[in-house]
């Protein structure tokens, strides 16, 4: 699966490239049709000339009407040429996006992601990560989800590499989804463990422990943006769930659910109107 979202994505940066070069022939055609009608010929314009070379005149003036004439019907045709292919192309490049969302959407599903639970060692291998959620699931009460629940569980850098007392935070993926839902049930229960409890000396000092959702991509983004609107518009909650990012102002008041970035511009216009 890695794999074809990864060739997904290639074929996306090929598309947008595409984009961008037709974009730039459509303005530059454009660009032509302006300047070649800055210079339309007027017959005023023309300077005098002598009665018997009238004809000639108007006829050299006709001539440049009908070259300009040509010119704009050819570069009509080029521009609906570009326009159609640029059309075809920008719905493929929707398609793909589409479908790479989807992919990493099933995906992430399964996964969480746990931070500040320090390491066991420098070398922590796969293993030895998830034996260390395990005992933290069974930490938190989840003593039913057992090696056998995870996919795999590995660390990933950290976004801020300038907080080292930080330590990388884990993505633990599930084989099935009930064990996931088990431990995001009891993760409050987590501000409550000490360092002892996951074999750690007492005066080992985790960041602040941690787990939720481990959002795609996109919902990533749209989280850090809806933080904004959070801190801005006076906004009590802001988390994700279920492929959402949800705000809400306070206790009774309803939820506000977005999916893109879109959603999140409706909002804060909505927001501004108040």
């Amino acid at each position: 699966m890695p794999d074809t979202v990864k060739g997904l994505k290639e074929a996306n940066k090929a598309l947008r490239s595409e984009i961008e070069e037709l974009k730039s022939q459509l303005n530059e055609v454009s660009q032509k049709i302006i300047s070649q009608t800055n210079k339309k010929p007027a017959i005023e314009d023309q300077p005098q000339v002598m009665s018997n070379d009238h004809n000639k005149a108007v006829e050299f003036i006709g001539k440049q009407y009908d070259d300009l004439d040509a010119f704009r019907k050819q570069a009509t045709q080029d521009i609906k040429k570009i326009a159609s292919r640029l059309d075809k192309v920008s719905r493929s490049c929707d398609e793909i996006y589409e479908a790479i969302e989807a992919i990493e959407t099933y995906s992430y599903q399964y996964n969480i992601k746990i931070v500040g639970l320090l390491p066991v060692n420098d070398k922590e291998s796969s293993n030895v990560t998830a034996a260390l959620c395990v005992k933290l699931f069974s930490e938190l009460g989840v003593n039913d989800v057992s090696l056998q629940d995870i996919d795999t569980a590995h660390r990933v850098p950290k976004r801020n590499r300038n907080s080292p007392a930080s330590p990388d935070p884990i993505i633990c993926k599930f084989v099935r989804r009930l064990a996931k839902d088990k431990v995001m049930a009891a993760r409050r229960k987590i501000y409550e463990l000490k360092p002892e409890q996951l074999g750690f000396q007492a005066q080992e000092q985790h960041g602040r422990m941690n787990i939720y959702e481990h959002l795609t991509p996109r919902l990533q983004t749209l989280l850090f943006e809806a933080k904004k609107v959070q801190n801005r518009y006076g906004f009590k909650y802001c988390w994700a769930k279920n492929n959402y990012i949800c705000l809400r102002k306070s206790d009774d008041s309803s939820v506000v659910r977005m999916k893109t970035l879109e959603d999140l511009a409706t909002l804060t216009t909505v927001e501004d109107a108040k």
